[in-house]
């Protein structure tokens, strides 16, 4: 019974053909609209267009979340984010979506501050913004097996030396150095791109054999610096110069 008033009620409210105030267009809707209706067309354009303003927002605080994060893990800045340049990894940038796909990686050594992790930094910032997965290791980190760090898309190991240096002294055992080339040989084998760091390459002796500098292949084996240095699959830049941290006053060009 109810049911039946109701809908009586409603079938005696006044009906006027009303215009959209956003189309123009001239439909029959309750009177109570009073010159301020939109129609469902319009409603409905309106409420995407608002949907995909949420989502670019969300995607931009995100990307602003990510490169902030990264650039706190790995120490770089913006300033130095925005002067490094190296002239060997531009054609590498310039095609970054089809090295990835190929994976097709870096791997960077020089002395301490050359901009080594910037601009690895600056690479995968790029790369997440294109839509890659990405991730970020020291090599002396203990997790180094987790699912982003095996299977990221594009994944910086930094800290090589350091890794080196904790081996050499006792702080790394076996475990460890099998852990970073189960790491090497799971993205290797399966084609994802990783950007290798570190401030020393080989092992260098002097005319007497005496070790004169460590190296990635002498503490963490030969088969992980076979695989890091892999001129088909790796691309190896040596970073030179003096350190930014002892040159006053960076500024952009």
């Amino acid at each position: 019974m109810k049911i039946q008033k109701t809908y009586n009620m409603l079938s005696h409210v006044k009906k006027d053909m009303i215009m959209c105030l956003i189309c123009g267009e001239i439909t029959l809707q309750c009177s109570v609209y009073s010159g301020e209706y939109e129609c469902l067309k319009c409603l409905e354009r309106a409420q995407s267009e608002e949907n995909k303003k949420h989502a670019l927002k969300l995607k931009a605080d995100k990307y602003s979340d990510f490169k902030d994060n990264i650039i706190k893990q790995s120490g770089a800045s913006e300033i130095h984010l925005i002067c490094v340049s190296h002239l060997d990894i531009s054609d590498y940038i310039a095609n970054l979506t089809s090295n990835i796909e190929q994976g097709i990686g870096l791997t960077f050594y020089g002395p301490p501050g050359t901009g080594k992790t910037t601009m690895a930094v600056r690479i995968v910032i790029e790369a997440y913004r294109k839509g890659f997965t990405t991730g970020y290791l020291k090599a002396t980190s203990k997790d180094r097996l987790n699912h982003t760090y095996l299977n990221s898309q594009l994944l910086i190991i930094e800290d090589l030396h350091r890794a080196v240096k904790a081996y050499a002294n006792g702080k790394f055992n076996q475990n460890d150095q099998n852990e970073i080339y189960e790491l090497v040989e799971h993205r290797r084998n399966n084609f994802l791109t990783t950007i290798y760091i570190s401030n020393f390459g080989r092992t260098k002796f002097d005319k007497d054999g005496n070790i004169v500098a460590m190296g990635i292949d002498m503490y963490l084996g030969a088969d992980v610096y076979d695989r890091i240095t892999d001129r088909n699959r790796q691309i190896v830049i040596k970073f030179e110069g003096k350190s930014y941290r002892q040159i006053k006053d960076i500024k952009e060009e």
